[in-house]
């Protein structure tokens, strides 16, 4: 195992540098031989390569351990494997291997190589998506966005989504306090309803929506919201769940996730949307509580470029989501960046059965 060989790397250099020779300093007293030099002092350079070796290796194991074995099921481990996506586990050996050929260590340099080569072949396989876009006879354009509190321009962000004519949008973190949320969204889409949720969430819809139905999931310091409402369309009534879920990432997701499975199974067999940024990248283990009811991603299921959405514009994490019921068809999905914005846009096609 790659963790293996990491870790045996740093036992062999902890040991090696244990060993250097060092001159013995004279006794008090003791007149130092002819010839004796006190040891210069290490560079301070040295220290900080050494200091910065030893915690590349340390990451590099951890995460390759997390992410082989227990990933994000245990309390705890979840911190570790979200800061350690395949991506950054890459860029991590490839630093430490520079470390080791500093050091003129060329057997730890290849083996580092090696593991950085490997990481970044996980990375593309897991990232990126390649299939042609699909077309369906009868297509629903969805979509969701985190605007970021619209710091840097709420009307832009808003206007740049119309030109992408979702049919159905779910926007997140929507709420400057100085903006006029709902006048925005009008404007751009004034054929649409506007449906205001609170805490930032707000439902931009073709057809007309009903009342809204809010809760909060796990505890009230992790701040995580969910929203449900029926949107009557030519086929039926849908339901839609909007889903702010929060980002602190020391905190353990099992328990929220358990919360929103069980609103999830109430509307079993009905056409459901889920969507929003639900702060958690897809590989995690407790999206297995959304597949096991019959869910589907919409990008993984028909998705044609890179996965991640977050932080533009060096994206790592896919945390912004759209999953939909077995009786809505994935067809298509695309990721669109804007400037305004940390988050990118999710933007699908889906098809009633």
């Amino acid at each position: 195992m790659a963790s293996a060989a990491i870790l045996r790397i740093l036992s062999i250099s902890l040991r090696m540098e244990s060993h250097v020779s060092v001159p013995m300093l004279p006794a008090a007293g003791e007149k130092p031989p002819p010839g004796f030099l006190l040891p210069p002092p290490r560079p301070w350079r040295r220290r900080l390569l050494t200091a910065a070796r030893a915690a590349a290796l340390l990451l590099l194991a951890a995460g390759l351990i997390v992410r082989s074995t227990v990933q994000d099921s245990l309390p705890g481990t979840g911190v570790i494997y979200y800061a350690t996506p395949w991506s950054v586990l890459a860029i991590v050996a490839l630093l430490a291997a520079k470390f080791a050929q500093l050091r003129s260590r060329r057997l730890e340099c290849r083996l580092l190589f090696a593991t950085s080569l490997g990481c970044a072949l996980a990375w593309h396989s897991s990232s990126w998506q390649i299939r042609d876009p699909g077309t369906a006879q009868t297509e629903v354009r969805v979509a969701t966005w985190n605007v970021a509190h619209g710091s840097l321009g709420l009307r832009e962000l808003v206007e740049h989504l119309a030109t992408m004519r979702p049919d159905i949008a779910v926007l997140v973190e929507a709420d400057p306090a100085d903006e006029d949320v709902r006048g925005i969204c009008k404007a751009a889409f004034p054929e649409h309803h506007v449906s205001i949720l609170g805490a930032g969430l707000v439902l931009i819809s073709r057809w007309p929506a009903g009342e809204a139905k809010a809760y909060r999931l796990g505890s009230p310091k992790v701040d995580s919201r969910l929203r449900e409402l029926d949107v009557e369309t030519p086929w039926g009534p849908w339901t839609i769940f909007a889903v702010d879920l929060g980002s602190d990432p020391l905190y353990f997701r099992r328990p929220t996730f358990e919360l929103l499975a069980e609103h999830l199974d109430r509307r079993r067999g009905q056409p459901m949307i889920v969507a929003g940024d639900f702060n958690t990248p897809l590989d995690s283990t407790n999206f297995r509580m959304l597949r096991t009811r019959g869910l589907r991603e919409l990008f993984l299921s028909s998705g044609n470029g890179y996965t991640p959405t977050w932080p533009v514009p060096a994206p790592v994490l896919s945390l912004d989501q759209i999953w939909v019921s077995e009786t809505l068809s994935p067809v298509r999905c695309e990721r669109h960046w804007h400037w305004r914005s940390d988050h990118a846009a999710v933007v699908g096609v889906i098809s009633p059965l």
